[in-house]
């Protein structure tokens, strides 16, 4: 599968947890393919890799990091946040997306990979 057609599911599970949103502090996010642009960067200055270890503060629903972990195959994601209602949102939204990649047999992203990313609260 590409990755077009994964982003638009991403996109529609993001829906089914309510969005990103919490009720504190600011939101703000990126799209698939600006953050795609960026991890295209890190890896030609060797940044990113296959023992990359990623760390989201302010995680939100962990897009970066499911896209990492899916897409570029990186070792492990953790994502932090100070609101509850957005790591329980992270929480559905990764097992979401791993029963999805599991199930549609992923193509180049990694359902097992997904379980790399962890979000907890702080």
């Amino acid at each position: 599968m590409r990755k077009a057609m994964h982003s638009k599911y991403l996109t529609k599970m993001e829906h089914t947890v309510g969005g990103g949103e919490g009720v504190e502090g600011t939101y703000g996010t990126i799209s698939p393919g600006g953050m795609d642009k960026i991890f295209q960067t890190l890896k030609r200055c060797g940044l990113l890799h296959n023992d990359t270890v990623f760390c989201d503060v302010g995680c939100g629903l962990m897009r970066p990091a499911l896209q990492l972990v899916a897409f570029h195959k990186i070792r492990k994601a953790w994502g932090f946040d100070f609101e509850k209602i957005k790591v329980n949102k992270a929480i559905s939204y990764v097992q979401n997306v791993a029963t999805y990649l599991r199930d549609k047999g992923g193509g180049e992203a990694s359902a097992n990979n997904t379980a790399s990313c962890r979000a907890e609260g702080m």
